[in-house]
C-alpha cells in the first residue's frame, strides 16, 4: 500500500490478514537519515524485520509510482537500511536488494532439527550442522545429506518452535558442490501457520503457495 504514513499498526495487521498473503507491505515516509522510504512488511501474524521478495516488489511499485525506470533506493526496515536497485522497461522489471551482513547464531542438534520436519537423524548432513543465520530475517539453515530428504520433509510446527532459537523460517537445503547445485525448502514460522489456517503447510523456494503483494491505495 502506497501513502501509508497514517495507517496504524492495527490496521496494517488487519489488512494483511484480510489478504491472506505471505507478505503485505506498506510504504511510509522514512524517519531515518539516508532512507528514501520506509517499508513495513507484515505477515498475517506480525510485522517482520525484513524479507527479500516484498523488498523487491515494493521497490518496483515505488518506481512505478514515481515514474522512474532506473533507480537506486534505500529502504528503511526494522532490520536497518537496505539498498534496492530497480530497472524497468515497459511491463518488465528487474530488481535486486543488498541484504544485511550475515550474522551467525547458535548451532542446533542435528537430530532435533531433522525430527522437527519429520526426518531421521541420519538425514542430516554429516559435517554441516543446522545453524541459526540472519541477513535481516532469522532462519534456521539445516543441510541434509541427500536431496531426496527434501521431498520427505513434513513440518511439526510445535517441534520447530520448541527448538527455541527464535527463527522466522526453517530452511532445509541440499548442496552438491561438485555439480555446483543446491536445492532448498522453506517452512514459515509458527505464528504464520496458525494465523493463516490453523494447520501446517509449506512453500517452496519459489514461494508459489504464498505470493506477496503490494497494494496501491486509492
Amino acid at each position: 500500500m502506497h501513502d501509508a504514513g497514517n495507517v496504524s499498526d492495527d490496521v496494517m495487521l488487519a489488512f494483511a490478514r484480510e489478504t491472506k498473503l505471505m507478505e503485505t507491505t506498506f510504504v511510509q515516509p522514512a524517519d531515518v537519515a539516508g532512507a528514501d522510504y520506509r517499508n513495513r512488511i507484515w505477515t498475517v501474524a506480525e510485522e517482520v524485520p525484513f524479507a527479500g521478495h516484498p523488498s523487491l516488489g515494493t521497490a518496483v511499485a515505488v518506481s512505478l509510482q514515481r515514474g522512474e525506470e532506473d533507480a537506486v533506493y534505500h529502504q528503511q526496515t526494522l532490520a536497518g537500511i537496505q539498498e534496492v536497485r530497480v530497472s524497468r522497461r515497459g511491463d518488465r522489471a528487474r530488481a535486486s536488494v543488498l541484504q544485511e551482513r550475515a550474522e551467525t547464531g547458535p548451532e542446533v542438534d542435528p537430530a532435533a532439527a531433522m525430527a522437527a520436519v519429520g526426518l531421521r537423524a541420519g538425514d542430516a548432513h554429516p559435517t554441516l550442522p543446522p545453524q541459526r543465520m540472519s541477513t535481516g530475517l532469522p532462519a534456521l539453515i539445516a543441510p541434509v545429506a541427500d536431496g531426496a530428504a527434501l521431498a520427505r520433509a513434513r513440518p511439526d510446527v510445535p517441534a520447530i518452535a520448541a527448538l527455541g532459537i527464535g527463527v522466522v523460517n526453517f530452511y532445509l537445503c541440499w548442496i552438491d558442490p561438485s555439480a555446483r547445485r543446491a536445492r532448498a525448502r522453506s517452512f514459515p514460522s509458527l505464528a504464520t501457520y496458525a494465523a493463516r489456517s490453523g494447520a501446517p503447510s509449506t512453500h517452496s523456494e519459489r514461494h508459489e503457495a504464498y505470493p506477496s503483494a503490494v497494494f496501491v491505495r486509492v
